[in-house]
This record gives structure tokens, sequence and C-alpha cells, in this order.
């Protein structure tokens, strides 16, 4: 099996250290990018191109809708999980695409269950083509 790069994108740096702690625990993992300011996660993409961006939707004075709208205007087709304390923020996440939204703080079965649907949803995919 493929092992997966995740790029985590977050201000709050308990939680960017939380998910990466939960995700040293998913097997196939290889790779965790963190960072802090989502203007940089553009830099970031560039340099690691992750499988999957987990995007805190909760950073402070920051549109989310904005950087995933600029992120899809540059042409990076990886999936978006959305991360948020307001479990309000579920609908808003589907309208922006989200493969998933998980309720921060997160619970690892449902990173596990998240990570094992995008594994099936990839793989069938590319089994496909």
């Amino acid at each position: 099996m493929a092992t997966l790069t995740c790029l985590l994108v977050s201000e709050e740096q308990s939680m960017l250290e939380r998910i990466q702690y939960l995700m040293h625990l998913v097997d196939d993992i290889a790779q965790i990018h963190m960072v802090s300011i989502p203007e940089k996660a553009i830099e970031n993409i560039n340099q690691t191109n992750p499988d999957l961006i987990f995007i805190d939707m909760d950073i402070p004075g920051k549109d989310v809708s904005e950087f995933v709208s600029k992120l899809r205007s540059m042409n990076y087709n990886q999936l978006f999980i959305f991360i948020s304390k307001n479990e309000q923020n579920a609908m808003k996440a589907i309208k922006l695409g989200a493969f998933d939204f998980l309720v921060n703080p997160i619970d690892i079965i449902e990173l596990k269950e998240t990570i094992s649907r995008y594994r099936q949803t990839v793989f069938h995919h590319e089994d496909q083509h």
C-alpha cells in the first residue's frame, strides 16, 4: 500500500501537535508537514505535493473559502479535510468540496476512518483507469 503525505494547516500549535501525534498512529502515513500560516501552505504544497490537506476552519481572521478557491484556481487536485470545533461548519466544508470534516479535538477512530475512506476512494478510482 502506498504511503501518504499530509499537510496540516492551522495557527493553533496544540492542534497541529495533536494531529501529528495521531497521524503517527495511523499506518502508512510517511510524511506530515505542518504550516501555521495558510499563505505558506502553497509553498509547502509545491515542495511536498501532499495527498491530503487538513485545514483548520477556525483560523482567526482568515477566510478558508478564499484559501481553498485560490488552491483550486492553481489546479491543485489534493483532497481537503476540514477541521473545526464548531460542528455547524460541516455544511460550509461540504460546500467547499471537502472530502471529509472532523470535529476538533480529533478522535483517532474518526481519523483512521477518514484515511481508510480516502484510500478506498483513491485506489478504487485508480483501479478503474
